[in-house]
């Protein structure tokens, strides 16, 4: 089609300005038919093909959106709306989105999901719920997300998970918890109990105490814990819950140097691989036990934030290690690393 446009020179002002608005009339319609985004959404960016969902993204990042956008493309496979001040999230808010992967929500007010809200997205395998202000995980918060994989929820104020809230997320692999209200070890069994899961992050929480009895009397399969910053009393290993447990970070745990650690067989450990001690509040003698029970596997050790005194007694028992290949001592007003610490870590190849 040809459009054709006759001006009819300088006569009337009112001819121009009504050709202006034919014209931005015109330009509109195009953005309602562009073949490549195929939709127009307000305060929304649109990336992709509606005949193709693989690729089509929804971007509402930094709208000052108060709620889930309406008239969100059906065939959409990411949705963003983090960095705004939405509060709720309605039942119907993600009604029809079932092709919907990733779900970025972080970063807002939110305090409220109803039930069921999340129950249309049964091919989500993402979503960020963090930096907001939930407090509570229902039991059927999460009904229905059989096939999420990494779901995200540090920096809220949780005290209370549902003992089968996490029932259904049966492919779930990575729970990110950190900073938190948590301070019951039960609260979490029903997620390390998840067949799949592989990384847990609880740091940041004010768990007292870690104790294997209180996670499961079973044996699963995570491989990686974060327990960082929690002011944990004790750690516990009494059976062999852990055995596929490759990183395990306690830095900056206990309370006033008195962190106990027991674990009377070094085979519950056998498999650890990374280790972070740094500014832990347990004394010389307990944390020489702790690099003991790890001596047959250890491979990354990091110790922060450790007084001079102590790391230099603790470094050598490291360098004893023959696994150990990185050593990462930051933050311990070491100026010089004398020649016999150097001739005992000689095997490593990464110490600073």
């Amino acid at each position: 089609m040809t459009l054709t446009v006759t001006l009819p020179g300088k006569r009337s002002g009112s001819t121009f300005s009504q050709l202006r608005v034919f014209l931005c009339f015109l330009m509109y319609c195009w953005v309602l038919a562009d073949p490549v985004c195929g939709y127009f959404l307000k305060n929304c960016t649109i990336r992709g093909n509606l005949s193709d969902p693989s690729n089509m993204k929804v971007l509402c990042e930094k709208r000052n959106l108060e709620v889930i956008p309406i008239n969100i493309p059906l065939k959409v496979s990411v949705l963003d709306v983090a960095m705004n001040n939405i509060s709720k999230i309605r039942k119907f808010d993600f009604k029809g989105l079932s092709t919907l992967k990733i779900l970025n929500m972080s970063r807002n007010q939110i305090f409220q999901v109803d039930d069921g809200a999340l129950g249309h997205l049964e091919a989500l395998q993402e979503l960020n719920l963090a930096h907001n202000r939930l407090t509570t995980l229902s039991d059927h918060l999460f009904q229905c997300l059989a096939n999420l994989s990494l779901l995200r929820l540090d920096s809220n104020l949780i005290t209370t998970i549902g003992s089968s809230s996490f029932q259904v997320l049966s492919s779930l692999k990575t729970v990110n918890l950190t900073k938190n209200n948590l301070y019951n070890m039960k609260e979490v069994q029903p997620i390390v109990q998840l067949p799949h899961l592989q990384e847990l992050y609880i740091g940041s929480n004010r768990f007292t105490s870690f104790q294997s009895q209180d996670i499961s009397n079973t044996s699963i399969e995570l491989r990686m814990l974060d327990l960082s910053w929690n002011p944990l009393g004790i750690f516990r290993i009494t059976a062999d819950v852990l055995p596929y447990l490759e990183v395990l970070d306690i830095a900056y745990c206990g309370q006033l140097g008195h962190m106990e650690w027991d674990v009377p067989d070094r085979s519950f450990l056998s498999n650890i691989k990374r280790l972070n001690l740094s500014g832990i509040e347990m004394s010389f003698e307990r944390m020489g036990m702790v690099l003991q029970t790890v001596n047959s596997s250890l491979v990354h050790l990091r110790l922060y934030d450790i007084s001079e005194e102590r790391v230099k007694a603790l470094t050598d028992i490291a360098c004893h290690i023959p696994t150990l290949s990185v050593l990462r001592l930051h933050r311990n007003n070491l100026s010089t690393l004398s020649e016999e610490f150097l001739q005992s870590c000689k095997h490593m190849t990464e110490v600073d």
